[in-house]
């Protein structure tokens, strides 16, 4: 530096100057490196064998057809799979695949990945209405779930099949302008520019080169092989010989809903699996749509398609207007909101939908509609709403929500990870103010533990249990008991607002990731009950505990003996001892 080229000639002047510039140069570099930071993702970790993506053991209701109604209602989920020959699925692969998804540097601002709108412990979809995208922005519909993709027969992807095959689907997200905001060419250098990238590539494809093709390829593996087999559903499937059979897993009322959704339900109603068949309960509808090159349908959410016409924007036809694809039913229990456009925040109101909410779309499905064109409306009573729902929720597969080979390979697998978050009085998969929700995740804590000691009704629980905290939005949050997968915890008095973050801390770390869950109101009843039992608390004591693997609370107030059994789902409910 010369600084006479500036002017200055006095010495201390001179140094004043030179002093400025390092200042100023230092502060540039610590800019560029705080920006750096933010954006850097450290490298995955991955085992030194990757995970079996390509031995699915399918069970013989996907592979064989006892579905009502044979051949009409789709027959084997085997029979629709649209893996490509160019494109079978391998461990490599599906290795590659899997790191790709969640890799957040392949977005033009390091801060968006295909998990962000795809969450695992969601069935591979997005709480959310819609999307957020690199800057903020809003995707048009909702995020559509990726579980049992590889089960749909005409193979085309997006709610309007504006993807031809999942190939084709995977890379659009990359180069949309509000979800990542790269060109291909910006994603290959993005790619190359990861030293973890070309030993990835190699054992994938023989050659580290890295390129959209081959990122297509991988990322379709992946997606192919989240596939569901390990619900409650399968696990009563396996002991009937027809799923129209009684489940002996299953209660009275999941029975009831499972009648329902695969005969008639009644004089004039064609059953659920018309649509949704199959035993992967996917979208395949030869039926209605024969000729029409797409099993997507009209499902009478509108009147009249005009914002969003759905497939026909895909493929001109006015015969298109206002169909969707709809994803398999697996994990749907997990899965809102719903539709296309998430109207819909509950499986209670997508059943009323179908109950008496129906409009008279000119393409309504076939089977949905009378001979005059006007819904066929099906009039659930209480009863069977009730069922139906309590079906769907056997479908979720707790299993695939937290195995580690679908999960997010750049969280250390040894830190505790957070997979979900819900309700433990009430079926909702959300949290609500002041009530005992539960945890699941990974490495939550090193062994099980349950508070016995003296507590006024839901006062005076430890804020530490074995090493444990939790805090919801940034309170503590008061443990009843813990285990390596499973937490339960109680929500702060002050009402929570939008999106609740949770944290875990225990004596391996903290949680990297902090899980967002949306507030819902619980039903007027089960509020009402719930603030009812409250007042008649006084002091009292509280055991918690298991029987048969399932956890319960008992509390004695002063007056009386309360029972309190929470309804959890059968893998998420049961703790590992």
């Amino acid at each position: 530096m010369h600084c006479h080229r500036l002017g200055v000639n006095n010495p201390t002047v001179r140094f004043q100057v030179l002093n400025r510039l390092v200042q100023w140069s230092l502060a540039i570099l610590a800019a560029a490196t705080a920006v750096g930071g933010a954006n850097a993702q450290l490298g995955p970790h991955l085992p030194e064998e990757p995970f079996d993506y390509a031995g699915i053991v399918l069970p013989d209701h996907y592979r064989f057809s006892n579905f009502p109604g044979g051949r009409r209602t789709g027959g084997a989920a085997v029979n629709h799979d649209n893996t490509p020959a160019s494109n079978r699925l391998t461990n490599e692969g599906a290795a590659l695949g899997r790191v790709l998804f969640y890799d957040k540097s392949l977005s033009a601002n390091g801060t968006i990945s295909c998990s962000s709108c795809h969450l695992q412990e969601h069935g591979f979809t997005d709480p959310r209405r819609r999307s957020t995208g690199f800057e903020g922005g809003l995707t048009r519909r909702h995020s559509m779930s990726l579980t049992n993709a590889r089960y749909y027969r005409e193979g085309k992807f997006f709610w309007d099949e504006r993807a031809m095959t999942l190939e084709d689907q995977v890379l659009m997200p990359f180069q949309d302008p509000v979800e990542m905001g790269l060109t291909l060419d910006q994603l290959e250098t993005l790619g190359r520019s990861q030293s973890y990238y070309p030993a990835l590539f190699e054992a994938a494809f023989g050659s580290p080169r890295v390129d959209s093709g081959r990122i297509a390829r991988a990322l379709a593996q992946f997606v192919r092989s989240i596939v569901s087999v390990d619900s409650k559903y399968d696990r009563g499937r396996i002991q009937v010989a027809s799923p129209q059979a009684d489940f002996p897993n299953f209660s009275a009322l999941e029975n009831e809903g499972k009648r329902i959704f695969m005969t008639n339900g009644g004089v004039g109603r064609a059953p659920c699996t018309v649509c949704h068949n199959t035993e992967s309960f996917s979208l395949i509808n030869p039926a209605a749509n024969r000729n029409r090159r797409t099993d997507a349908s009209n499902n009478g959410l509108d009147a009249v398609s005009i914002a969003d016409r759905g497939v026909e924007e895909t493929t001109n036809n006015d015969r298109n207007t206002g169909d969707f694809k709809s994803p398999s039913l697996r994990n749907v229990g997990v899965g809102a909101p719903y539709m296309h456009d998430g109207r819909f925040a509950t499986l209670e109101e997508v059943v009323d939908h179908y109950s008496s909410g129906m409009q008279a779309h000119s393409n309504l499905a076939v089977a949905l509609r009378r001979s005059n064109g006007e819904p066929r409306h099906y009039n659930f009573s209480a009863r069977e709403k009730a069922a139906l729902v309590a079906f769907l929720h056997t479908l979720t597969d707790d299993s695939l929500l937290t195995d580690e080979k679908f999960s997010d390979p750049f969280i250390d697998p040894q830190l505790p990870v957070v997979t979900q978050v819900s309700n433990s009085t009430i079926p909702l998969r959300t949290i609500s103010d002041h009530e005992w929700v539960t945890i699941t995740g990974r490495n939550l804590a090193e062994s099980t533990l349950v508070y016995t000691g003296p507590a006024s009704g839901d006062a005076g629980f430890p804020h530490s249990l074995g090493g444990v905290r939790v805090t919801i939005n940034a309170a503590p949050a008061p443990i009843g008991s813990v285990s390596p997968s499973q937490l339960l915890v109680l929500t702060s008095t002050s009402t929570l607002m939008g999106e609740v973050e949770v944290h875990l801390t225990n004596s391996l770390g903290s949680s990297d990731v902090m899980t967002r869950i949306r507030q819902e109101v619980p039903p007027a009843v089960a509020q009402s009950s719930t603030s009812d039992s409250r007042r008649g608390r006084g002091a009292a004591t509280t055991w918690f505990g298991t029987a048969q693997g399932w956890f319960f609370r008992v509390v004695v107030p002063r007056a009386g003996l309360q029972r309190w059994f929470p309804r959890w789902r059968t893998r998420a409910s049961r703790l590992a001892g």
